[in-house]
Protein backbone atom coordinates (compact mmCIF):
# COMPACT_ATOMS: atom_id res chain seq x y z
CA UNK A 1 0.00 0.00 0.00
CA UNK A 2 0.98 4.02 -0.55
CA UNK A 3 0.09 7.00 0.56
CA UNK A 4 -1.83 9.24 -1.22
CA UNK A 5 -1.34 12.69 -1.74
CA UNK A 6 -3.16 13.95 1.23
CA UNK A 7 -6.30 16.73 1.05
CA UNK A 8 -8.70 18.00 3.43
CA UNK A 9 -10.86 14.70 3.30
CA UNK A 10 -8.76 12.20 2.45
CA UNK A 11 -6.20 10.74 4.10
CA UNK A 12 -3.64 7.69 3.18
CA UNK A 13 -1.12 5.75 5.07
CA UNK A 14 0.79 3.13 4.17
CA UNK A 15 0.88 0.52 7.29
CA UNK A 16 2.56 -2.44 5.07
CA UNK A 17 6.14 -2.55 7.36
CA UNK A 18 3.45 -2.63 10.42
CA UNK A 19 1.68 -5.66 9.42
CA UNK A 20 2.68 -8.95 10.44
CA UNK A 21 1.85 -12.66 9.88
CA UNK A 22 -0.97 -14.25 11.36
CA UNK A 23 -3.59 -11.59 13.04
CA UNK A 24 -3.22 -7.88 13.37
CA UNK A 25 -5.05 -5.28 15.40
CA UNK A 26 -5.65 -1.62 14.06
CA UNK A 27 -6.14 0.98 16.27
CA UNK A 28 -6.37 4.98 15.38
CA UNK A 29 -6.14 7.23 17.73
CA UNK A 30 -7.23 10.79 16.56
CA UNK A 31 -8.56 14.06 18.02
CA UNK A 32 -11.52 16.01 17.84
CA UNK A 33 -14.18 16.28 15.36
CA UNK A 34 -12.61 12.85 15.44
CA UNK A 35 -13.14 10.24 12.01
CA UNK A 36 -15.78 11.73 9.72
CA UNK A 37 -15.62 8.97 7.31
CA UNK A 38 -15.29 5.28 6.44
CA UNK A 39 -12.00 3.52 7.18
CA UNK A 40 -10.72 1.27 4.34
CA UNK A 41 -7.87 -1.15 4.00
CA UNK A 42 -6.57 -1.56 0.49
CA UNK A 43 -4.57 -4.36 -0.56
CA UNK A 44 -2.85 -3.71 -3.91
CA UNK A 45 -0.17 -5.67 -5.74
CA UNK A 46 3.19 -4.29 -6.50
CA UNK A 47 1.95 -2.39 -9.69
CA UNK A 48 -0.73 -0.16 -8.89
CA UNK A 49 -2.37 3.46 -9.10
CA UNK A 50 -1.63 5.26 -6.33
CA UNK A 51 -4.59 5.01 -3.73
CA UNK A 52 -7.05 7.33 -4.09
CA UNK A 53 -5.08 9.41 -6.44
CA UNK A 54 -7.63 9.56 -9.63
CA UNK A 55 -8.54 12.84 -10.48
CA UNK A 56 -10.74 14.15 -13.47
CA UNK A 57 -11.67 17.61 -14.73
CA UNK A 58 -12.46 19.26 -17.59
CA UNK A 59 -9.79 22.01 -17.33
CA UNK A 60 -10.84 25.18 -19.11
CA UNK A 61 -13.64 23.82 -21.26
CA UNK A 62 -16.95 26.58 -21.15
CA UNK A 63 -19.18 24.47 -23.51
CA UNK A 64 -18.95 22.82 -26.88
CA UNK A 65 -16.75 19.46 -27.16
CA UNK A 66 -15.39 18.80 -24.17
CA UNK A 67 -12.25 16.49 -23.83
CA UNK A 68 -11.41 14.81 -20.36
CA UNK A 69 -8.36 14.75 -18.44
CA UNK A 70 -7.56 12.03 -16.42
CA UNK A 71 -4.38 12.15 -13.85
CA UNK A 72 -2.98 9.55 -11.35
CA UNK A 73 0.09 8.08 -10.43
CA UNK A 74 1.61 4.67 -11.44
CA UNK A 75 3.66 2.94 -9.12
CA UNK A 76 6.19 -0.38 -9.76
CA UNK A 77 7.38 -1.63 -6.23
CA UNK A 78 8.26 -5.05 -7.83
CA UNK A 79 12.20 -5.63 -8.40
CA UNK A 80 11.91 -6.18 -12.18
CA UNK A 81 10.51 -3.50 -14.84
CA UNK A 82 7.20 -2.94 -15.56
CA UNK A 83 5.61 -2.61 -19.00
CA UNK A 84 2.02 -2.16 -19.37
CA UNK A 85 -0.71 0.34 -20.29
CA UNK A 86 -3.11 2.74 -18.56
CA UNK A 87 -6.93 2.81 -20.68
CA UNK A 88 -9.42 5.48 -20.18
CA UNK A 89 -13.19 5.31 -20.43
CA UNK A 90 -15.70 7.84 -20.00
CA UNK A 91 -19.27 6.93 -20.07
CA UNK A 92 -22.12 8.53 -19.74
CA UNK A 93 -25.14 8.79 -17.34
CA UNK A 94 -26.79 5.26 -18.46
CA UNK A 95 -23.48 3.75 -18.60
CA UNK A 96 -22.99 4.34 -22.84
CA UNK A 97 -19.47 4.75 -23.66
CA UNK A 98 -18.62 8.31 -24.97
CA UNK A 99 -14.90 8.47 -25.29
CA UNK A 100 -11.88 6.27 -24.41
CA UNK A 101 -7.89 6.80 -23.96
CA UNK A 102 -4.84 5.04 -23.83
CA UNK A 103 -1.28 4.99 -22.65
CA UNK A 104 1.92 2.77 -22.55
CA UNK A 105 3.59 2.88 -19.09
CA UNK A 106 7.14 1.69 -18.87
CA UNK A 107 8.80 1.93 -15.13
CA UNK A 108 11.71 0.75 -13.78
CA UNK A 109 12.03 -1.31 -10.77
CA UNK A 110 10.78 0.73 -7.73
CA UNK A 111 9.74 3.46 -9.75
CA UNK A 112 6.57 5.38 -9.66
CA UNK A 113 5.63 8.33 -11.99
CA UNK A 114 2.57 10.94 -12.85
CA UNK A 115 0.53 10.08 -15.97
CA UNK A 116 -1.88 12.33 -17.59
CA UNK A 117 -4.38 11.57 -20.28
CA UNK A 118 -6.40 13.83 -22.49
CA UNK A 119 -9.32 12.20 -24.05
CA UNK A 120 -10.34 13.63 -27.86
CA UNK A 121 -14.01 15.95 -27.03
CA UNK A 122 -16.66 14.31 -26.57
CA UNK A 123 -19.15 15.92 -29.19
CA UNK A 124 -22.49 16.22 -27.20
CA UNK A 125 -21.50 16.06 -23.51
CA UNK A 126 -24.22 15.66 -21.08
CA UNK A 127 -24.42 18.80 -19.11
CA UNK A 128 -24.84 18.18 -15.00
CA UNK A 129 -27.21 21.41 -13.34
CA UNK A 130 -28.76 21.79 -10.71
CA UNK A 131 -31.79 20.16 -9.82
CA UNK A 132 -30.30 17.59 -13.17
CA UNK A 133 -27.11 15.54 -11.48
CA UNK A 134 -26.31 14.01 -15.07
CA UNK A 135 -22.71 12.18 -13.52
CA UNK A 136 -20.82 10.69 -16.03
CA UNK A 137 -17.80 7.85 -15.06
CA UNK A 138 -14.08 7.86 -15.32
CA UNK A 139 -12.86 3.92 -15.42
CA UNK A 140 -9.36 4.00 -15.07
CA UNK A 141 -7.78 0.80 -15.75
CA UNK A 142 -4.13 -0.45 -15.17
CA UNK A 143 -3.17 -3.37 -17.47
CA UNK A 144 -0.02 -5.74 -18.39
CA UNK A 145 -0.17 -8.39 -21.15
CA UNK A 146 -4.13 -7.36 -21.63
CA UNK A 147 -4.78 -8.38 -17.99
CA UNK A 148 -6.71 -5.86 -15.54
CA UNK A 149 -4.01 -4.91 -12.22
CA UNK A 150 -6.21 -2.33 -11.21
CA UNK A 151 -9.43 -0.58 -11.69
CA UNK A 152 -10.34 2.73 -10.19
CA UNK A 153 -13.90 4.45 -11.12
CA UNK A 154 -14.48 8.29 -10.41
CA UNK A 155 -18.07 10.46 -11.22
CA UNK A 156 -17.81 13.61 -12.25
CA UNK A 157 -20.13 15.81 -13.92
CA UNK A 158 -20.03 18.33 -17.42
CA UNK A 159 -20.31 21.61 -16.00
CA UNK A 160 -18.57 25.17 -16.15
CA UNK A 161 -19.41 28.32 -14.14
CA UNK A 162 -17.88 31.99 -13.64
CA UNK A 163 -18.57 35.44 -11.00
CA UNK A 164 -19.30 38.56 -13.10
CA UNK A 165 -19.20 40.94 -10.36
CA UNK A 166 -22.13 42.84 -11.88
CA UNK A 167 -24.45 39.65 -12.95
CA UNK A 168 -23.53 37.31 -10.24
CA UNK A 169 -23.12 33.68 -10.87
CA UNK A 170 -23.29 31.67 -13.95
CA UNK A 171 -23.30 28.05 -14.89
CA UNK A 172 -23.87 26.87 -18.18
CA UNK A 173 -23.61 30.32 -19.44
CA UNK A 174 -27.00 31.36 -17.97
CA UNK A 175 -27.47 33.28 -14.36
CA UNK A 176 -28.73 31.05 -11.64
CA UNK A 177 -29.58 32.85 -8.27
CA UNK A 178 -27.52 31.19 -5.60
CA UNK A 179 -29.45 29.92 -2.48
CA UNK A 180 -27.00 28.37 -0.02
CA UNK A 181 -26.45 27.60 3.23
CA UNK A 182 -22.83 27.02 5.07
CA UNK A 183 -23.13 22.71 6.18
CA UNK A 184 -22.91 20.93 9.76
CA UNK A 185 -23.55 17.97 10.90
CA UNK A 186 -26.99 18.24 13.16
CA UNK A 187 -27.89 16.38 16.38
CA UNK A 188 -30.06 13.57 15.00
CA UNK A 189 -28.36 10.50 14.79
CA UNK A 190 -28.34 8.00 12.19
CA UNK A 191 -27.55 4.30 11.09
CA UNK A 192 -25.01 5.39 9.15
CA UNK A 193 -23.27 8.46 7.31
CA UNK A 194 -24.95 7.70 3.90
CA UNK A 195 -28.71 7.16 5.54
CA UNK A 196 -27.47 10.60 7.46
CA UNK A 197 -26.54 12.32 4.19
CA UNK A 198 -29.91 11.54 2.55
CA UNK A 199 -31.40 12.83 5.49
CA UNK A 200 -29.92 16.37 6.15
CA UNK A 201 -30.31 16.60 1.72
CA UNK A 202 -33.67 15.94 1.49
CA UNK A 203 -33.88 18.86 4.33
CA UNK A 204 -32.10 21.03 1.86
CA UNK A 205 -34.13 20.23 -0.93
CA UNK A 206 -37.39 20.75 0.86
CA UNK A 207 -35.91 24.45 1.58
CA UNK A 208 -34.89 25.17 -2.02
CA UNK A 209 -31.11 25.22 -1.46
CA UNK A 210 -28.65 24.69 -4.55
CA UNK A 211 -25.64 25.61 -2.86
CA UNK A 212 -24.00 24.20 0.23
CA UNK A 213 -20.70 25.40 1.58
CA UNK A 214 -19.18 22.63 4.01
CA UNK A 215 -17.37 23.08 6.93
CA UNK A 216 -13.64 21.92 7.69
CA UNK A 217 -13.58 18.25 8.69
CA UNK A 218 -17.00 17.25 6.72
CA UNK A 219 -16.72 13.77 5.34
CA UNK A 220 -16.35 14.72 1.62
CA UNK A 221 -19.00 12.03 1.18
CA UNK A 222 -21.32 14.76 1.38
CA UNK A 223 -19.87 16.67 -1.59
CA UNK A 224 -20.27 12.89 -3.24
CA UNK A 225 -24.10 12.86 -1.82
CA UNK A 226 -24.51 17.04 -3.01
CA UNK A 227 -23.29 16.17 -6.27
CA UNK A 228 -25.53 13.20 -7.11
CA UNK A 229 -28.55 15.25 -5.70
CA UNK A 230 -27.87 18.33 -8.03
CA UNK A 231 -26.95 20.66 -5.22
CA UNK A 232 -23.87 22.99 -5.88
CA UNK A 233 -20.83 22.54 -3.04
CA UNK A 234 -17.65 24.49 -2.56
CA UNK A 235 -15.13 23.40 1.07
CA UNK A 236 -12.62 25.56 2.52
CA UNK A 237 -8.90 24.88 1.19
Amino acid sequence: MTPAKPGPYHLALDITDLVQEGQNHLALRCIAPGIQGAVRIHVAGPQRLTTGNVLVDTPGWQGGPAPVRVRTEVVNDSDRPFDGQLVVSINGPEDDQLVTASAQVTLAAGQRRPVTLTTDPVPDPPLWDIGQARLCTARVTLKQAERALQVEQRQFGFRWSRFDAQKGFFLNGRRVQLRGVVFSTGPKTHESRSAEFAYEIGLLQEMGVNFVRVNDGIDRGLIQACDRAGILTCAPV
